[in-house]
């Protein structure tokens, strides 16, 4: 008999149970960093308010007063308020 040697193929072949673990941590990772670049940008967006316009320094706080109208907010111990109604004192007292 002689000695025939067969060929044989290996395919490799991967499941959906192999690629779904990485394709989630890429869906997890590019929403990270879109948030991440979002929150940054709005950072860089307050620090600017602050620099260019007036501070006014309280006990507890700084209000920064905005040119233009703007419902009140605040990020920390700033407090941004539109410069005219800070100027007629029709800010409640609640901000």
């Amino acid at each position: 008999m002689p000695d025939t040697m067969t060929n044989v193929e290996e395919v490799n072949t991967t499941s959906w149970k192999e690629v779904l673990p990485v394709l989630l941590w890429a869906i997890y990772a590019l929403g990270f960093s879109v948030f991440l670049i979002r929150f940054l940008k709005n950072l860089w967006y307050l620090k600017n308010l602050i620099r260019t316009y007036e501070n006014v320094r309280e006990s507890l706080s700084v209000k920064v007063l905005l040119p233009f109208q703007q419902i009140p907010y605040s990020y920390f111990r700033y407090i941004f308020v539109e410069r005219q109604a800070f100027e007629n004192k029709t800010i409640p007292y609640e901000i």
